[in-house]
């Protein structure tokens, strides 16, 4: 849920640039990440990277309601989190990498608390997966609505 609720919230460009539509440094609970042991490659050259994921983080701007009941009391509830480096530019702020990984509590991994053994690098055409069976489903539940509709019809007809 996180990375789709990501996949959606950040903006793509027909050229596959990656821009974001929130304040990376305050809001949904997201923060700088120094990645400081060195888990990830250094940032490109101006960027930062950011972490987003942690339910608990206070922040005016929450992180909507479908991601953060996802799985609520599950092992490994809340582990989820993304990384991604970002740079602020005219007034917006560009992407260049994403991550998703799963964040442990304490310093287990050679002193981060993220697995480096579950951290993927995501790609915008990911991204763009997500965004596209977005509205494949949005079709077929327009579909399923016609269909249950139509099929209330039948019954009422049937009844008179």
């Amino acid at each position: 849920e996180l990375l789709r609720w990501f996949a959606n919230t950040v903006s793509i460009d027909n050229h596959g640039n990656v821009r974001m539509t929130f304040e990376p440094e305050s809001e949904y609970g997201s923060h700088h990440y120094g990645n400081f042991e060195g888990m990830l490659n250094r940032p490109p050259r101006g960027y930062k990277y950011y972490t987003v994921g942690n339910i608990h983080q206070d922040s005016l701007t929450q992180l909507p309601p479908h991601v953060r009941n996802a799985r609520t009391g599950t092992i490994g509830w809340n582990r989820g989190r993304i990384i991604f480096s970002a740079t602020e530019d005219n007034g917006g702020w560009d992407i260049q990498q994403i991550y998703i990984t799963q964040h442990c509590g304490t310093s287990v991994y050679n002193g981060t608390s993220y697995d480096p053994n579950h951290t993927y690098q995501i790609s915008t055409n990911l991204l763009r997966e997500l965004l596209r069976l977005k509205s494949v489903v949005r079709q077929h539940m327009k579909s399923f609505k016609f269909l249950e509709y139509r099929h209330y019809l039948y019954q009422m007809e049937n009844e008179w």
